[in-house]
């Protein structure tokens, strides 16, 4: 099995949404090249299709993957399985513990 491909059902699996502010050196490009800038350990092609089907949200709204992000941005990953259950976080949710800031 490929790296990549792991890491992938990895997340897939995973109970927790993964999380990351947008830094400042970011600010105002393309919400699929940052998110390829954030979470390194997928293809922007990939999370181009997450962010187009929901599982992958900025403050916890549906976007497109050429919308521009902003300074503080959070950016959600959610894994298969929350979507499935249908419980995905909401903004009173903390997501403090799974925050990943740059």
């Amino acid at each position: 099995m490929r790296e990549s491909q792991r890491l992938e059902e990895e997340v897939l699996a995973a109970e927790e949404p993964l999380s990351a502010k947008v830094p400042p050196a970011l600010h105002g490009q393309r919400l699929d090249a940052v998110a390829a800038a954030l979470f390194t350990d997928f293809s922007r092609s990939r999370l181009a299709e997450w962010i187009k089907v929901g599982r992958l949200q900025r403050n916890q709204c549906a976007a497109k993957p050429r919308d521009k992000v902003a300074v503080d941005d959070l950016l959600l990953l959610t894994p298969l399985l929350l979507l499935v259950a249908g419980s995905l976080p909401g903004p009173a949710d903390d997501l403090s513990k799974t925050s990943k800031e740059y």
